[in-house]
């Protein structure tokens, strides 16, 4: 039985956008609880809901517990704002619910009322895919259609307003619970794999990282309009991106008979490249979903590939005016396919070509054989890439990183970097072809 097996199923599980105004999404979250304990007969301090923040420990594999929440809670509560639907994570999360909703439901049938967006900023343009799910009561005011939620919380005046809008919530949430209304996921997903429901797949196709569907979507109109309306409802966003590479071995490169005499440790390292997690036991999670909860704080959507996806991933980052990170474990200069996709990448003819990248080396201080190699190990890597490296400034080239606070601290560097020239990462705006009409002119009164 892991550590998350043990670990109670919660009446609710909710969602929301990194900076949207955290301190009243912790009242909410609080009095929300407090309601379902009392509508379910629970002893105080019971742990009713699910908040990121909150429940998960510091250096937990976040997506490993995000998963295993969402795979099980009763109610999915989402706090719909402008950056909420901006968020790639907010709609991995999504995806997740809405997936068991759609199996619970049989062919024809009613979807259970146990997806919940709640108007948090209200956007001015409301998805399909968000709207089509919205929850509404007949007692809450126009404020809330007008201002959302956050305003209700925020204005005294609209104090009792939301509290009968918590205690509604309340009974709802815990009718669900105790039927159950949407059964849990045994199977285990991978988080990495989910596609958002608010970002459209690329046109090129799924590729080795998209999402594979936990169960066939069921049939009814439902969730059929559903799907096809999550392809389209935030193309236009203008949100910035960063797509991650990260360039290590998997256990089984480790283990093959170029790499075994090495005698590199395999602690570090997963099934897949992406699941290298240079500092472990200080960070007991991922790199890549490490750098993916910085990218989120900082308001980037982000995508995970490994090294093989480099070239793909470059062509797609320029087209969408993405930036590029290179995350680089030193023992893949022994890798023979991760040198010639390196080799090439740094020819200085593609220079044009590039996106604006960055090369984040983490070197951990606990890692004593890489700490043992580190100077030949290095010389190896600058070899492969003396272009690139020649080009990039100390920001956007940092190695030797030492820990996962100090990888923290260097990323959202760089991201800060890559958001003041976001501007020149763009593509440019081309005037459609045929002649302009007339200019409009204002007429006075």
């Amino acid at each position: 039985m892991s550590h998350h097996d043990r670990l109670p199923a919660r009446h609710f599980f909710l969602s929301y956008a990194r900076g949207d105004d955290s301190d009243s999404i912790q009242r909410f979250y609080d009095d929300l609880c407090a309601e379902v304990r009392d509508h379910a007969g629970l002893p105080r301090g019971t742990e009713v809901g699910f908040l990121d923040v909150q429940n998960i420990d510091i250096g937990e594999s976040w997506s490993a517990r995000l998963t295993w929440e969402l795979s099980r809670c009763s109610t999915f509560l989402a706090l719909i704002s402008p950056r909420y639907l901006r968020s790639e994570m907010c709609g991995k999360e999504w995806t997740v619910f809405a997936t068991r909703q759609a199996r619970s439901t049989r062919k024809g049938g009613d979807l259970p009322a146990a997806l919940l967006p709640l108007l948090w900023v209200p956007p001015t343009v409301l998805p399909p895919v968000v709207g089509e799910f919205q929850y509404e009561n007949n007692l809450l005011p126009q404020a809330y259609s007008d201002r959302g939620l956050r305003q209700m919380i925020r204005l005294d005046r609209y104090r009792n307003d939301y509290l009968e809008l918590v205690y509604n919530l309340a009974r709802q949430i815990v009718r669900l619970a105790e039927q159950p209304a949407v059964p849990p996921i045994t199977v285990p997903l991978d988080f990495q794999r989910v596609t958002s429901a608010f970002h459209p797949v690329s046109v090129s196709g799924p590729g080795p990282d998209a999402h594979v569907p936990i169960d066939p979507p069921s049939t009814n109109a439902s969730s059929t309009a559903s799907s096809n309306a999550s392809s389209n409802a935030v193309a236009t966003t203008g949100e910035q991106g960063v797509r991650f590479i990260v360039a290590a071995p998997s256990i089984s490169d480790l283990r093959s008979s170029s790499f075994a005499p090495l005698g590199r440790e395999t602690r570090f390292y997963g099934q897949a490249s992406v699941d290298w997690s240079p500092y472990l036991p200080e960070l007991a999670t991922s790199l890549a979903d490490f750098a993916q909860q910085v990218a989120e704080q900082q308001e980037f959507t982000s995508i995970v590939s490994d090294i093989a996806g480099l070239p793909e991933a470059l062509v797609e980052a320029r087209a969408a005016g993405q930036a590029v990170v290179l995350l680089i474990d030193l023992w893949v200069t022994h890798l023979e396919e991760a040198r010639r996709i390196l080799r090439k990448y740094d020819l200085p003819e593609q220079s044009g070509t590039w996106p604006p990248t960055a090369v984040l080396v983490p070197v951990s201080a606990a890692d004593t054989h890489t700490q043992m190699c580190h100077e030949e190990l290095g010389q190896a890597l600058r070899a492969l890439l003396s272009n690139r490296l020649r080009r990039l400034d100390g920001v956007l080239s940092r190695t030797s990183i030492l820990s996962h606070r100090s990888f923290d601290a260097d990323l959202r560097v760089v991201l800060e970097r890559v958001r003041s020239q976001g501007f020149r990462t763009r593509p440019p705006y081309h005037r459609p072809p045929g002649s302009p009409g007339d200019r409009p002119i204002l007429q006075g009164p």
